[in-house]
């Protein structure tokens, strides 16, 4: 049996059937980084959180190694619910418990344990280091192969696995690129709006003081233009 049909089955067994998040059924997504089953639109959420905290993929479309499964398989959304509960932490929204000590934890004990089940060949190829930088990383890299030479299910495997990286990638800079915007967007107010919006107010004051000394034309009901008499203050100061 497969990796692939192996999760499937995972997804299936008590409380994985459930969205971890929202509790939902129909759980075709999953998150790695906890042995979660997840619906699409958490499965979204997760995404956003980046690739640090939440590595997402599905449990359909997706090319799954022994690592992924056995992650899944030392997890389930029982054993992390169990987990949250005792910690204290699972009424937390969902955004700040992921942010949390005991969670960051948690993602690391189960990583070590599944370590610890794998074959070290497959250790060696799985351990990747992660950099943390303040400016916007490279866009991920992808190979290409002649098309000959793959097969169809090749070829979807391939496909997906680059959109994920591409996912990943817009994800993990899109909370850089929104404060970036937030800071472009207050200097623009600041430095522009902000200084126009009271020009054009004091400017508005003066013309309105200048020519608060004319009445405004009256005109009753039948009259016509050349019938209106228009009243003025005296306006000899003016002279």
């Amino acid at each position: 049996m497969s990796f692939e049909d192996k999760v499937k089955e995972l997804s299936l067994l008590g409380e994985n059937v459930h969205c971890m998040e929202c509790n939902t059924r129909n759980t075709q997504w999953a998150s790695l980084s906890y042995g979660i089953f997840l619906c699409i639109e958490c499965a979204s959420l997760h995404r956003s959180f980046g690739v640090r905290v939440s590595v997402v993929r599905s449990v359909n479309m997706d090319k799954w190694n022994e690592e992924g499964y056995l992650k899944m398989k030392m997890g389930s959304n029982e054993k992390f619910k169990d987990f949250l509960r005792i910690q204290g932490i699972i009424s937390l929204p969902t955004r700040e418990r992921y942010q949390t000590e005991a969670v960051r934890d948690y993602m690391i004990c189960l990583k070590e344990n599944v370590e610890k089940e794998l074959p070290e060949c497959v250790k060696a190829s799985s351990n990747t280091t992660v950099h943390t930088t303040h400016r916007i990383n490279t866009m991920p890299s992808v190979s290409y192969t002649r098309l000959e030479s793959v097969s169809s299910t090749d070829l979807r495997s391939s496909v997906s696995t680059t959109l994920n990286k591409i996912t990943d990638f817009v994800s993990e800079n899109a909370l850089y690129l929104k404060d970036k915007g937030v800071q472009v967007g207050y200097k623009l107010n600041e430095s522009v709006l902000r200084p126009s919006t009271t020009y054009l107010k004091e400017k508005g004051k003066v013309f309105y003081s200048k020519f608060n000394g004319k009445e405004s034309k009256k005109v009753e009901f039948g009259q016509t233009r050349e019938n209106v008499q228009v009243k003025y203050k005296d306006t000899s100061k003016w002279d």
